[in-house]
């Protein structure tokens, strides 16, 4: 039980390391990136004080699902197992399955629940549209996200970006938004 105690301690380390690490991130880009936040609002018609109050509130409730039974035990199962669950999941592979799929619905659950996760707010690479103030808040947030997760991993979020971009399908004006707000963000002042 104290194994599994301290890998609860421990996953809820990450998650508050995350979450500061996400209002570190809009920090960075409402700071450095107000001008461009601007011109997507200006271009679009929205009111950018709608979107920057919008981003904040999506921000201070980054992630708040991660708590949910659904995506808290899984979660932490997967990334933070006890010595237990290890060894289990070595001697058995129904045991390994279970872990595997337990973890898969928590994260289609969060996918779901987080609206900043591109899979929810986009259409597809080849159908442009005039996005709305809930598709730039989201694409503002999730680059607040990425930023979380690369001072974690130490690797630029825009590299991220760049890597993974046959699989992240964004619209053309998000892709020019991620590189161009990405790139501002992480410039030398």
């Amino acid at each position: 039980m104290l194994d599994e105690i301290q890998k609860i301690r421990e996953y809820l380390s990450y998650l508050e390391e995350h979450y500061c690490n996400v209002q570190w991130g809009w920090d960075r880009l409402g700071t450095r990136c107000s001008g461009l936040i601007e011109e997507i609002c200006e271009a679009n018609g929205l009111d950018l004080e709608q979107v920057v109050v919008m981003v904040s509130d999506a921000v201070r409730k980054h992630d708040v699902s991660k708590l949910h039974d659904i995506e808290f035990n899984s979660y932490r199962r997967y990334f933070f197992p006890t010595e237990k669950e290890l060894f289990l999941a070595q001697d058995n592979k129904a045991e390994e399955t279970y872990a595997t799929a337990s973890f898969k619905e928590a994260w289609e659950h969060h996918k779901h629940a987080n609206k900043h996760h591109w899979e929810n707010w986009t259409i597809s690479a080849n159908q442009e549209f005039t996005p709305t103030v809930y598709d730039v808040v989201s694409c503002i947030h999730m680059m607040c996200d990425w930023m979380a997760m690369s001072r974690r991993k130490d690797e630029a979020p825009l590299k991220y970006y760049m890597d993974n971009k046959v699989e992240i399908i964004l619209p053309d004006w998000a892709d020019k938004l991620v590189i161009q707000m990405l790139t501002k963000a992480y410039m030398e002042v």
